[in-house]
């Protein structure tokens, strides 16, 4: 990966070229830094303003891709008339829309049964553990250790394993690793990639410039699918990334965006 910074003028040519900008990001740890719960999580007054105006700019269409739920997303960014992607692809809100649509919802009543079914095992096993605790976000579980300590931390993963390894090895649900938490999510083939391509198709005709910001492994899915007319950017200090860029850290996410806006308005860059 080069550094994105160090190679503005390459990137900005590449954006100059197309005549709208598709600028999709990942939440936690691109917008926001990891913390040890989710419900803590800020988004800084600086990356606040700098997408609003983003989001009134002509020739940009703005996009949030997450693990969250799109409602999650949603009330923390209070963004509208942009894209709200959620659960890992499951979730789709479009601009102007009011309903969340669920991709592949014919597919999915059966494992959400066995995903409510889950719930209870894992919460009954892990009770006794401090700093593991599961996130239930309907389509999809999340084990978070983030604040375990090392013992709980392993005996969390062990569970884990053991819970999942047979309904895993049948295919009944996808087991997937983040940052510090481990996931159950439904068995269909759909993902952030899946769910950006989806994206693309809709604005086939404007034919815009993808830039796609995103920090864990689940927005590698999202890097493998883009073009290399595309604008793959990883966020953060991991050295093994399909993304062609990299930004450092949050601050330097801002700093970007302002970069973007900038090129786009023609306004100076401070």
């Amino acid at each position: 990966m080069k550094d994105l910074f160090k190679s503005w003028k390459t990137v900005s040519a590449k954006i100059k070229k197309s005549t709208s900008i598709f600028l999709l990001l990942d939440f936690d740890g691109t917008l926001c830094p990891i913390v040890n719960h989710p419900d803590l999580v800020e988004v800084d007054r600086d990356i606040k303003s700098i997408l609003k105006k983003l989001n009134r700019t002509k020739g940009i269409i703005l996009g949030f891709v997450s693990g969250r739920p799109v409602a999650d997303v949603k009330k923390h960014l209070k963004l509208k008339d942009v894209y709200y992607v959620g659960n890992h692809g499951l979730e789709l809100k479009k601009p102007k829309s009011r309903k969340v649509e669920i991709l592949s919802e014919n597919k999915i009543k059966k494992s959400l049964k066995l995903l409510k079914d889950i719930v209870g095992i894992l919460r009954k096993k892990i009770k006794p553990y401090e700093g593991v605790w599961l996130e239930d976000k309907k389509y999809s579980l999340s084990l978070h250790y983030r604040m375990a300590d090392k013992k709980n931390a392993l005996i969390a993963k062990r569970i884990f394993g053991e819970v999942t390894h047979e309904i895993e090895k049948k295919k009944l649900v996808r087991v997937t690793k983040g940052k510090k938490v481990l996931e159950i999510r439904l068995p269909q083939n759909q993902n952030k990639g899946t769910a950006v391509l989806k994206l693309k198709k809709m604005h086939l005709k404007e034919a815009p410039v993808l830039i796609y910001l995103g920090d864990d492994v689940t927005d590698e899915d999202v890097f493998e699918v883009m073009s290399k007319r595309d604008v793959s950017i990883h966020i953060g200090t991991n050295k093994k990334s399909k993304a062609m860029y990299k930004l450092k850290n949050v601050k330097a996410v801002a700093g970007f965006l302002k970069k973007v806006y900038c090129l786009q308005t023609g306004e100076a860059d401070a």
